[in-house]
């Protein structure tokens, strides 16, 4: 299972109009294996702030499970998206996180699409997430279609549930 994406930038004339293409890289969406785990703790290193606490462990279990889809370029991981297939007719997204210098160019949205079809493939008709109510990435989860479901009280702040309809 493997995605292969191009970043494209546009180009405009004066007047706004596209008059071409450029091709910038090459991404490649594919499952994490065991020689990601670094990388992929370093993003969510990086990424404590939003994440809170993830043991390295579970990483590791969420790679050896294959519930795990990382944004590689060029050899580089720079995003991942962790979740659970349930045995009903729903994905769990866990976490999902890009770097930095990767954000605004399409990443985040080829892990989600890449998420999306790989959940299609085994019958799931939705994907799920908890996000804390105060973090921009409330902001992005709308911007790809999910539904704002339902608030719900977390351990130290108010969780938003989104859900994406997979049908």
């Amino acid at each position: 299972f493997s995605w292969r994406c191009w970043l494209c930038a546009v180009s405009r004339n004066g007047d706004g109009e596209r008059v071409g293409y450029q091709e910038v890289w090459e991404m490649i969406i594919r499952k994490a294996i065991a020689e990601d785990l670094e990388s992929v703790n370093i993003l969510v290193n990086i990424h404590r702030k939003e994440f809170g606490f993830i043991r390295k462990v579970s990483l590791a279990c969420s790679i050896d499970r294959r519930e795990m889809l990382v944004a590689d370029s060029s050899g580089e991981i720079i995003g991942f998206a962790r979740y659970h297939h349930r045995r009903d007719m729903q994905t769990t997204l866990y976490d999902i996180a890009v770097s930095p210098a990767q954000r605004l160019n399409g990443v985040g949205r080829a892990l989600i699409g890449a998420l999306a079809d790989e959940s299609r493939i085994l019958g799931k008709q939705t994907i799920v997430l908890r996000c804390p109510e105060e973090l921009l990435a409330n902001g992005f989860y709308a911007h790809m279609g999910f539904e704002r479901w339902r608030e719900e009280p977390g351990k130290r702040r108010k969780l938003i549930v989104w859900r994406l309809s997979l049908s």
